[in-house]
C-alpha cells in the first residue's frame, strides 16, 4: 500500500510539472506545491513580465524587495481546499524626490482581500438559487467573509470598455437571508470564454434593472444573444421593454422544472394522505418501497425495475400517476436540441393540460401561458 507521503510527493511533483495556467491565473509561475497538516493545498508562486510603476509619477521603478507574504484562497484543486501563497514584489520610484516605494498589483486578486477574484466569482455564482447561509457551509467560509465579497461588487461601476461581447445575459436574484426579501441582483454574461460577473445590484426593482439594461452600450447590445432570468416579472418585463423583439427573453430550466416537481410532490402528498384514510396498515405498508421511491428519487431516474415496482401505487392512485408522467413528459423535453422547438412543445402541452383532469398541473400551464402567447412571441422557456 503506498504511503501517505510517497502520495503527496507523487501529487506534488506532478502539480510542478503543470503549466501555471491551469490555475487561471495570468502571468504567475509556480514555485512550489505542498499539502499542509490539515490537506488544503498551498501552491506557492511568483509574478513573472510585471513592471511595478510609480504610485506618484506612473515612471518606471527600480526592484525595492517584497512585500509580506499574502496567502489567497483559490479555486480547489483535486478537490482540495487551494490556497495561493506569494510574496508581491516592491519598487522604489528614483524620479520622484522622495523616492516612493510601490507594491506590485495583479489583475487576478483584489487588494484587501483573502481571495482570488476567480474563487469570488465562484462564491457569488454559488449565490444563485441559494442563500449566504448554504454557500458559507458548503465552502468552509464565515458568513461575514462571504457578505464582504458581495459588498465588494454591489453598485460598482461597470467598465464596458472592458467588455467586448455579451452572449447570453443573465440575470439572477440572489437572497441574502433566507425567508427575509433582502435580494441582491447579480447580472451575468456567458461567451464562449466562459461565465463573467458583471455586476451586482441591489434589490431587485424592475427600475434598478431596466436602468442598468439601458446603460449597456449600443454597440454591445448587438452582442447579446438573449436575456435568460427566471420567472419574475420586474426581470422579464424590464428586458422586454428595453430590447423589445430584437433580442429573446429565456426563462431558464431550473425554475420551470422546480415549478413542475412541486405539482408532483402537492399531488404525492394528498395521494398519499387518502390512501392513508383508505386502506388498511398492512396494505399501506406494502407500498412503502414505492413511496420511499417517489420521495427519493426524480421521476427520470426511475430504471425498468423501480417503474415495475410503482405500479401497485399508481393503480390505488391514478392521479399521482397522472402526475408522475407529466412530469415525465416536461423533462423530456430537455432533450430536443432548439429553443423554439422545446417552446412549441411547452405551448402544445399546455394547452393539452388546461383540458386535462389534473388542476394542479393545469394551474402550471395557465402559469406558462403569458411566456408563450402572443405578446411574449419571443420569449421562450429554456430548457
Amino acid at each position: 500500500m503506498i504511503s501517505e507521503s510517497v502520495k503527496n510527493g507523487f501529487v506534488m511533483s506532478n502539480m510542478l510539472n503543470l503549466p501555471a495556467s491551469i490555475l487561471g491565473l495570468p502571468n504567475i509561475e509556480i514555485m512550489d506545491a505542498k499539502i499542509d497538516s490539515i490537506g488544503d493545498f498551498v501552491i506557492n508562486v511568483k509574478t513573472i513580465d510585471n513592471t511595478i510603476k510609480c504610485k506618484k509619477c506612473v515612471g518606471a521603478t527600480s526592484a525595492h524587495g517584497y512585500h509580506r507574504t499574502l496567502k489567497l484562497r483559490h479555486l480547489p484543486v483535486f478537490g482540495h481546499r487551494t490556497y495561493i501563497e506569494f510574496a508581491p514584489a516592491r519598487g522604489i520610484c528614483n524620479n520622484c524626490d522622495d523616492h516612493p516605494t510601490t507594491t506590485e498589483d495583479s489583475d487576478w486578486y483584489n487588494s484587501g482581500s483573502s481571495y482570488t477574484k476567480a474563487y469570488e466569482k465562484h462564491a457569488l455564482l454559488s449565490l444563485i438559487n441559494s442563500t449566504i447561509s448554504d454557500v458559507s457551509i458548503k465552502e468552509d467560509l464565515g458568513y461575514k467573509a462571504i457578505e464582504a465579497i458581495v459588498d465588494r461588487y454591489i453598485d460598482s461601476d461597470v467598465d464596458w470598455a472592458k467588455v467586448s461581447e455579451l452572449g447570453l445575459l443573465g440575470i439572477d436574484e440572489i437572497s441574502l437571508k433566507k425567508g427575509h426579501k433582502d435580494f441582491v441582483t447579480l447580472i451575468t454574461s456567458r461567451t464562449a470564454e466562459g461565465i463573467r460577473i458583471i455586476c451586482l445590484i441591489k434589490g431587485r426593482e424592475k427600475s434598478k434593472i431596466k436602468g442598468f439594461l439601458s446603460s449597456i452600450p449600443r454597440d454591445l447590445r448587438k452582442t447579446i444573444v438573449a436575456v435568460c432570468s427566471d420567472m419574475y416579472d420586474g426581470f422579464v418585463n424590464s428586458a422586454k421593454e428595453v430590447f423589445g423583439d430584437d433580442i429573446p427573453v429565456v426563462v431558464d430550466r431550473y425554475h420551470v422544472s422546480k415549478l413542475y416537481r412541486k405539482c408532483l410532490v402537492t399531488a404525492r402528498k394528498s395521494e398519499l394522505k387518502r390512501l392513508k384514510r383508505t386502506l388498511t396498515k398492512d396494505e399501506y405498508k406494502e407500498l412503502k418501497p414505492a413511496i420511499s421511491l417517489l420521495t427519493r428519487r426524480k421521476e427520470c431516474e426511475f430504471n425498468e425495475d423501480e417503474k415495475k415496482q410503482l405500479e401497485p401505487l399508481f393503480k390505488l392512485a391514478p392521479k399521482l400517476k397522472e402526475a408522475y408522467y407529466l412530469c415525465l413528459k416536461l423533462t423530456a423535453i430537455s432533450h430536443y436540441r432548439t429553443i423554439v422547438s422545446k417552446s412549441l412543445i411547452v405551448h402544445g402541452f399546455c394547452k393539452i393540460t388546461l383540458k386535462a383532469l389534473t388542476p394542479l398541473y393545469a394551474m402550471l400551464a395557465i402559469t406558462y401561458n403569458p411566456y408563450l402567447n402572443h405578446e411574449y412571441k419571443r420569449l421562450f422557456i429554456f430548457f
